[in-house]
């Protein structure tokens, strides 16, 4: 028994179909060609590669034809896969059970962990609740019915992030390039101490920096090497609410940017200390020397605050002998460049 699968009429110039079997297909099967020449279809496949990089005038497709291929094209589709296909004028494609193959090699398709991470908000490591912020191709800016969900949590209570003015449980946004930057809402209406824990970050490539922002304490966090934050609910209305936390994203961080981080890093040392800790920066042209820091503990509450100055190459000692043993967060700025290092007593 023959089974057929027809995908219908095609427009003139290329068309996207898909392998509509669980198995992969062989564009040169017998008969296969014939067919094709006999109803206009030309005889090259075309299929986009998610993993190439755009050249700066178009994509690349891996392409094949007639026994020859081109960056990884080959006879092979695969189950699930599309390809592009050329026609003239009233060309019609059909599927046999006899195009079927038992060859499993080629395909091109998305990273099966997609860029996403979830956030949950939590209360002595119980859950309170979460959600969930991802990148996709298809995606729009605004709110899109097929990829967001609002949050339900209610004005009071819970977490949600913001697109636009919508607050959202699933937020969905458009892949990026660069610097990407979302507002989280951060709502209860007790007082005490919280944390905020970033986890399934797995489809983030390591050249893409996640940094959350603390504007209330004015704290920055580096959340793929610290996934846990804690922090505080007062009874000052900017301690919580929809504009204390923000999450930075810059996708595909280049050597050179991650080069001139590392030329205006300020220094802390020895870490762990005991009873000091040394700062230490060598400054760039035109960089201003002057710095006031302030110290917090993992709880997020202010511990110690002062200036140091870099000027001439010094070097600034700080005493922490009082500091109980922990980890603590020493935020630095000159009113221009805001640094966050983190150090252990």
């Amino acid at each position: 028994m023959c089974f057929l699968i027809t995908s219908g009429s095609l427009v003139t110039g290329f068309n996207l179909l898909g392998n509509p079997y669980p198995s992969s297909i062989d564009w040169n099967a017998s008969g296969w060609q014939t067919a094709r020449n006999l109803t206009n279809v030309y005889d090259a496949i075309y299929i986009y590669n998610p993993a190439l990089t755009a050249s700066t005038s178009s994509m690349t497709y891996p392409t094949y034809l007639n026994g020859t291929g081109t960056n990884g094209g080959s006879n092979i589709i695969r189950s699930g896969q599309a390809f592009f296909v050329n026609a003239d004028p009233s060309a019609s494609i059909s599927f046999l059970e006899a195009y079927k193959s038992t060859e499993v090699t080629g395909g091109f398709f998305r990273s099966a962990t997609p860029e996403m991470m979830r956030v949950t908000y939590m209360q002595n490591n119980e859950h309170l609740d979460d959600i969930v912020i991802r990148y996709n191709d298809d995606a729009q800016a605004g709110f899109d019915p097929r990829f967001d969900a609002i949050s339900m949590g209610g004005d009071a209570n819970g977490l949600a992030s913001f697109k636009n003015a919508d607050r959202l449980a699933i937020h969905t946004r458009p892949t990026a390039v660069g610097e990407d930057s979302i507002a989280l809402s951060v709502r209860n209406t007790t007082t005490g101490n919280y944390q905020l824990k970033f986890s399934e970050m797995e489809g983030f490539s390591a050249s893409t920096n996640i940094t959350l922002l603390d504007k209330f304490l004015n704290v920055q966090y580096d959340v793929k090497q610290d996934s846990i934050v804690n922090f505080e609910i007062t009874t000052d209305v900017n301690s919580k609410g929809d504009d204390r936390f923000w999450l930075f994203y810059n996708h595909k961080s280049t050597d050179i940017n991650q080069q001139a981080l590392a030329k205006n890093k300020i220094n802390v040392y020895p870490n762990p200390a005991s009873s000091v800790i040394n700062l230490s920066l060598k400054l760039a042209a035109n960089q201003k020397s002057t710095y006031t820091y302030n110290i917090y503990n993992q709880l997020g509450a202010m511990v110690q605050a002062g200036e140091v100055d870099f000027a001439n190459g010094k070097q600034a000692q700080i005493n922490i002998d009082a500091f109980s043993a922990g980890v603590y967060f020493i935020t630095a700025s000159n009113g221009k460049d805001l640094q966050t290092i983190k150090f252990v007593k």
